[in-house]
């Protein structure tokens, strides 16, 4: 009786956990379809679109900085504890991303001296990296607290369970800001998560009492500090494409500086953050390039298929959710398909299956934009829906089968983290490069930016500047879309190079 009913604790203590991963992976991908509204509130023109992009840029970044080093952090400061923290400053910063003002007279500005609009981008931006600081620790917390709680012979099913609330997540978001958007707005996606947060918090205190014992584990501040720089100066790399040469090569040289010193580090610090033995594991640094790939991709689909509904299909941005609803609910069924086959072939064959599928789903959707093929069903958003389902599952395997059995946790954090690196990554450098590349389009069609910009404001040539538009955004999303192609194919040959055992490098 007194072992069912440990039993039953365990699991309760699991709620907390999942619901708490769940909705820090909602807001990763909740911004892409309220941000056309937030554009809309701050008067933000598709040309800025490589500023404001920043806000969704702002919260990967700071859910991935922090994710290697929160699991060490809570076995200084416990378990429990360290969970009413971090969600703490989740709602922190969803408080203050939800105020976020429009007008900034009350500081004493005016609207004659200021730009507004630029003042509240910049200020959702700062809050959203409070808002990740919080979330992003959530994940790391949950693996370790899974590690306390179960035995090593029964931690595989808690982990899934953690694993699959990350990715739901990560699916229902854009639909849980679509409906918000369509009968409230954009604010109430973030005070809704005031109430989640505070019940979380309350249910908490079914987390099993040893695992809020305290540990002297050693933490790797130094470390953690490099890799949180390499992280930002890598991203602002891409941010500057086509923008400015010399902040670009800047942020390359310090970039490949701190490369260098995370080198060094693994190579003579005993407590670096991450084990050697994984850096030295050829199969894992190609899995985690692979995934790199295919967060690239995913973000790409997921910023251009909401932009897309919203200009030329002329959607709103409700419709815009569902549209990339159908993606996100297919990932599931990939998924669950993609469990059966790693038992029948090997985990790398399957994600090579999940790269092909998706890929596919690109293509047609490329086709789909320029309008070769026009079908009856959206089997393009399906498609690639589904085989980032099917990617999902066998990397989640290997990353437990590469690693050994004390570094299973930070082997799964990683995995994570290598694809939200490249989704930061990908969003940085399309939105960046987008804005150039629509600058120059615009330019191939004889009309400035301070043209357009006068066009829009007066409501002057509005049917010659939709027609101008329509064309211009088809050649760029279909651009966007021969990227994540090509992105894909690149993952596909690192997928390639996957080992089946645990050769070093």
């Amino acid at each position: 009786m007194n072992n069912k009913h440990k039993f039953s604790n365990l699991y309760l203590g699991l709620i907390p956990l999942a619901l708490g991963v769940f909705v820090a992976a909602d807001d990763q991908t909740v911004m892409v379809t309220i941000l056309p509204e937030i554009m809309k509130d701050t008067h933000s023109q598709i040309t800025e679109l490589d500023s404001v992009s920043w806000i969704i840029t702002a919260y990967l970044l700071g859910y991935l900085c922090v994710i290697p080093f929160m699991g060490s952090v809570s076995d200084v400061v416990g378990r429990q504890k360290s969970f009413v923290i971090s969600m703490g400053v989740f709602i922190l910063g969803s408080v203050l991303v939800a105020i976020a003002p429009l007008d900034w007279s009350f500081i004493g500005l005016n609207s004659f001296d200021s730009d507004f609009s630029k003042i509240t981008v910049n200020y959702l931006v700062f809050v959203r990296v409070i808002q990740a600081v919080g979330a992003g620790a959530l994940l790391p917390i949950g693996i370790a607290s899974i590690g306390d709680m179960f035995t090593s012979s029964k931690r595989a099913f808690p982990m899934g369970i953690l694993s699959s609330a990350a990715e739901a997540g990560g699916v229902v978001g854009p639909f849980w800001g679509g409906i918000f958007v369509r009968f409230l707005n954009w604010r109430w996606t973030f005070w809704s998560n005031i109430p989640i947060g505070f019940g979380l918090i309350a249910i908490s205190y079914f987390l099993p009492k040893y695992t809020q014992k305290i540990k002297q584990t050693p933490i790797d501040k130094v470390g953690s500090g490099v890799l949180a720089l390499f992280l930002i100066t890598t991203t602002l790399v891409f941010s500057q494409l086509g923008i400015s040469t010399s902040i670009f090569l800047f942020c390359v040289l310090v970039s490949c500086i701190l490369a260098a010193i995370l080198f060094w580090l693994a190579r003579n610090d005993s407590n670096f953050l991450i084990p050697i033995d994984l850096i030295k594991t050829r199969g894992f640094i190609w899995l985690n390039l692979t995934h790199f790939f295919v967060g690239v991709a995913l973000i790409i689909v997921m910023i251009t298929v909401p932009l897309m509904a919203t200009t030329i299909l002329e959607k709103n941005s409700f419709e815009g959710g569902l549209m990339l609803l159908k993606i996100t609910l297919a990932i599931p069924f990939g998924a669950f398909l993609a469990g059966g086959l790693c038992r029948v072939i090997h985990y790398k064959w399957v994600v090579l299956v999940g790269l092909f599928f998706t890929a596919i789903g690109l293509a047609l959707m490329y086709y789909w934009i320029t309008g070769s093929i026009n079908p009856v069903i959206p089997i393009q958003l399906i498609t690639t829906g589904f085989g980032f389902g099917v990617i999902a599952t066998p990397v989640s395997v290997s990353a437990i089968e590469l690693a050994s059995s004390t570094n299973r946790g930070i082997s799964a954090s990683l995995v994570t983290s290598s694809r939200l690196f490249g989704m930061t990554v990908g969003i940085s450098a399309i939105s960046s490069w987008g804005s150039y590349r629509f600058g120059e389009l615009l330019s191939n069609a004889g009309v400035g930016l301070s043209s357009l910009g006068s066009m829009l404001s007066t409501g002057t040539g509005s049917s010659e500047i939709k027609e101008v538009m329509v064309h211009i955004g088809e050649q760029l999303f279909s651009e966007f879309l021969l990227i994540g192609i090509v992105v894909l194919i690149a993952g596909f040959f690192s997928g390639i190079l996957i080992n089946h055992n645990k050769q070093e490098v």
